[in-house]
């Protein structure tokens, strides 16, 4: 609580470029800093949060909260040597556990490692977590023996053995260089070279790089490699601030002046007490004295004890991993195993320790004299002069090991009495953590954007800072020192690309070439790629789903053919069936065994047999049609046997086809089942719209099909519609009828329609005409009559009479004539009417098809306008003729449709239109 009191926000730390960096006090929850956008660019701006609730500003309970693109990774899960119990935890109550995705351990150390079984015991955490296979088996037997100290020296104790066992299975461990990927979020280990197992982690969430050192030395000692350099330059740098600005002393001078403190403590007769952490830097340690009691035979006769009840168990783990140490290492463990100690003794305990023993060597844990083994012996022997204390590592404020570093003269003994302070002591470094020459070789080599200096106390950590923003004055490399529980936000600005891999990346591409694939996005990254190159390129598999549809349809095939054939490139599905007739009945099969038209395939479609049964058989009309090349149509009836057929057309099987349905098959995506769907529509408005259907069949002469009446009601019948009569070809070879092909969608289009409205005219006058004639003749019979009666009365009718009937019949005739007249014209609404339906067609009443100028003027009075008032120019004159036969026999038939008088006759002109 106390240090949450003295967070103060910083400033915002502002580039060149405009990016900020910008920090935030999560204590209030409210952002100290506004952010400024950075105007212009592209892509979409997102932040990268960096916030330590633990080892800000201090060192110690090591634990970074990472988000970026809703992804959250904590770094380490330790706890504070200077606490203990909860106090000695990182700041868990900021913390929403469960949004954690991923929890990465750099190393074993308890400032690294040990918060971490009782995160996993006391929260909601469900994420994965991950260290390297060195550091999983000495985290086990570390925190073992941690647990048992803290169960005799500290009151509150944070977890149990049972739940630092619990907490083994839920941790996965990894290999260097080792690319592992969790919900998006892709990260690899590189050795860091603190400890055997430590690791350095690069993790990559969007593109964006985040290199997160931990512990880490840069110096190869007589064990372990030094850290390695990644050979990817990351664009955040969270690196270790440990040592501040301080430069430690070169690796020879520090073993001699070591070895030389510990010759002059036993050389006049005291006890060297060297308090060092069980792993780590204490085997460093033993294989320097080893060496140098190997080189003095003089002090041979002094022994030197490893008081560290983990000795064997931790130096078998030695053993196991000695493939990752350095090459010294291995090259003496092909000869003998080089961490068999030839002067050095295990020693389970203070209590094993003989109290009047003489001068000795005794390297005991834990290395700040916190509690344990080193405690004990350190009151024991700290009041005599003789002997004497050599610190060789890192102590953090708090522990007693930093403070006897100041030489009081009493310090306070874990019983709480006041002994005094006698014995000699004395600090080596052989901490293997980066100093300032270290640290600013490490960032110079990968220039990283952003830097964020955790693990340091605050003075050391505000020193470096200021020596790094001294060394790059050009704000290249922006410095961060966050404190615990305050939030670091750097911009990121992202530009989204894909990259095209398998068979679309064999060929180099052409600019303006069109790209098509699947895009792929996998961890924040998008990749085109061919279908059949998913299942090598990604974790899928290619499946298809074949779609049946069935729809009622009771029209005729030519008309559904017709009108795909305006929205569409439809195509048989054979070539050969191109041929066929398209009024052609083949039976398939029957409706139990019918099989879809793309799983019978060609095969189907080749081989067309006819089968019935009792109750009928299901017989497909002319070809399968395919869609766009995507969706097979096929037109299905259903034969049943007619109820006024004779009974030797019942024995024969002359059926009728009664309306049934049309059957859609197309193998499933997106694409295609929207053209599915359209053609489904387009069927279900020509079901909706049988008059229109009927027109469009009059226009192609689908005249069998347009009642659905009797297909086949002999087989003479048959012959008669195989051979058409002579009145039929000379109906087909009507001058009216030219086809003509202009050439020009538009111009065929008005001819399309001008035809379809004559056909629909000449169809209903077939209705109309001989109930007119019929009622025309009633009309002039009578007066036949009543001439033939005057005839027979009054045969010698005189020359005055025969005279007065001419008139008449002159007058009556004159009359006829008129009234045809008036009949042949338009009136000005229908006038306008026509105009409407040609302008439809007709842009400002002139088309060009292909270059020919066609103009189409309408004149006359306001009242009326007969078919000789039309006037066509053309610069083509088969064009001009066509059009001009046409648009006559349209007036003709808009005076025949506006003054027919039934409602049937209103039917047929709304059709039409």
């Amino acid at each position: 609580a106390k240090d949450r009191r003295m967070i103060k926000t910083e400033a915002a730390l502002r580039a060149a470029d405009g990016s900020p960096v910008v920090v935030v006090d999560r204590q209030s929850g409210k952002r100290k800093v506004e952010v400024m956008q950075q105007q212009g660019g592209g892509g979409k701006t997102d932040f990268v949060e960096i916030t330590p609730i633990g080892a800000g500003r201090e060192v110690g309970r090591s634990c970074i909260l990472l988000k970026f693109k809703g992804k959250t990774i904590m770094l380490d899960c330790g706890i504070h040597p200077g606490y203990s119990g909860i106090a000695a935890l990182p700041y868990f109550d900021l913390v929403d556990p469960e949004s954690i995705d991923l929890l990465l351990v750099s190393h074993f150390h308890l400032d690294h490692a040990a918060g971490l079984p009782y995160f996993l015991a006391n929260t909601d955490f469900k994420g994965k977590v991950y260290m390297t296979h060195p550091t999983k088996a000495i985290y086990k037997l570390i925190l073992q023996d941690y647990v048992k100290v803290s169960s005799i020296s500290v009151e509150e104790t944070l977890y149990t053995e049972q739940e630092l066992l619990d907490s083994m299975p839920r941790i996965d461990g990894i290999n260097y260089h080792q690319v592992v990927h969790h919900k998006s979020i892709k990260f690899w280990a590189y050795n860091a070279g603190h400890v055997l197992g430590a690791a350095m982690f690069m993790i990559e969430i969007a593109g964006v790089k985040i290199l997160y050192t931990g512990d880490y030395s840069r110096r190869e000692d007589r064990h372990l490699m030094s850290a390695e350099t990644p050979e990817v330059k990351p664009d955040v740098l969270i690196v270790e601030a440990t040592y501040g600005v301080q430069s430690l002393q070169p690796v020879m001078d520090r073993e001699k002046r070591f070895t030389q403190l510990v010759h002059d403590i036993v050389r006049r007769g005291g006890r060297c007490l060297i308090p060092v952490f069980a792993l780590g830097r204490a085997q460093e340690l033993l294989l320097i004295l080893d060496e140098y009691w190997q080189k003095t035979p003089a002090l041979r006769h002094v022994p030197i004890y490893y008081a560290s009840a983990l000795a064997k168990k931790c130096m078998h783990v030695y053993r196991t991993y000695i493939n990752m140490m350095n090459n010294r290492i291995r090259t003496q463990a092909q000869v003998a195993n080089p961490f068999h100690f030839h002067h050095i003794q295990n020693l389970r305990g203070a209590d094993q320790l003989d109290a009047n023993v003489g001068p000795c060597v005794v390297m005991a844990s834990p290395g700040m004299l916190q509690n344990g083994t080193s405690r004990v012996l350190f009151e024991r022997w700290c009041t005599n002069k003789k002997n004497g204390c050599i610190i060789p590592g890192y102590c953090v404020e708090g522990t007693l090991a930093k403070e006897i570093m100041g030489e009081p003269s009493e310090i306070t003994a874990i019983s709480g009495l006041r002994i005094p302070l006698n014995c000699s002591v004395h600090y080596i470094s052989f901490s293997a953590h980066a100093d300032f020459t270290e640290t600013s070789e490490f960032i110079e080599i990968l220039k990283p954007p952003h830097v964020v200096l955790v693990h340091g106390e605050k003075h050391e950590m505000a020193r470096l800072a200021n020596a790094l923003k001294r060394r790059y004055t050009d704000n290249s490399v922006r410095i961060s020192t966050p404190a615990n529980c305050q939030t670091v936000e750097l911009e990121f600005r992202a530009d989204i690309s894909a990259r095209s891999v398998g068979k679309i990346a064999e060929s180099a591409p052409v600019d303006g070439q069109h790209i098509a694939g699947l895009v792929v996005r996998r961890d924040f990254s998008y990749q085109v790629m061919a279908t059949s190159d998913l299942p090598s390129y990604t974790p899928l598999s290619v499946s298809s789903v074949q779609q049946r549809l069935t729809v009622p349809f009771r029209q005729s095939y030519k008309t559904l053919l017709h009108f795909l054939a305006q929205l569409y490139d439809v195509r048989p599905l054979n070539e050969q069936d191109a041929e066929d007739d398209e009024d052609e009945v083949v039976a398939h099969a029957s409706k139990k065994q019918r099989t879809s038209a793309t799983g019978s395939s060609d095969k189907t479609a080749k081989k067309r047999t006819k089968t019935k049964d009792s109750d009928g058989s299901v017989v497909q009309l002319g070809p399968v049609l395919v869609v766009q090349d995507a969706v097979q149509v096929a037109v299905y009836r259903t034969r049943v046997l007619d109820s006024d057929a004779k009974d030797e057309d019942v024995a024969s099987g002359v059926r009728k086809v009664a309306a049934d349905h049309v059957v859609l098959t197309w193998q499933s995506d997106p694409v295609d089942d929207m053209l599915a769907d359209s053609i489904v529509a387009v069927v279900m408005n020509i079901e909706a719209h049988p008059g229109a259907a009927k027109l469009i069949g009059v226009v192609h002469g689908d005249h069998c099909h347009h009642d659905h009446e009797h297909e086949h009601e002999h087989g003479q019948e048959e012959e008669k519609k195989k051979k058409p009569s002579a009145k039929a070809k000379q109906e087909k070879e009507d001058p009216n009828d030219i086809h003509w092909d202009s050439g020009d969608e538009e111009a065929d289009e008005l001819l399309k329609a001008l035809e379809a409205r004559h056909c629909a005219v000449q169809k209903l006058r077939k209705q109309k005409g001989p109930n007119v004639d019929e009622e025309k003749k009633k009309q002039q019979q009578p007066s036949k009559e009543a001439d033939s009666g005057d005839n027979n009365d009054d045969d010698d009718g005189d020359g005055v009479q025969s005279m007065a009937l001419d008139d008449e019949k002159k007058k009556n005739k004159n009359k006829n004539e008129k009234e045809e007249a008036e009949r042949l014209a338009l009136t000005k609404q229908q006038l306008l009417r026509l105009q409407h339906s040609l302008l439809c067609h007709f842009e400002k009443s002139s088309l060009n098809p292909d270059e020919r100028t066609l103009s189409v003027h309408l004149d006359g009075s306001d009242a009326l306008v007969s078919p000789s008032d039309l006037s066509v120019q053309s610069t083509d004159a088969e064009l001009k003729v066509r059009i001009e036969a046409i648009l006559q026999r349209f007036i003709a038939n808009e005076v025949f449709l506006f003054t027919a008088s039934s409602a049937e006759a209103a039917t047929a002109t709304t059709n039409a239109n």
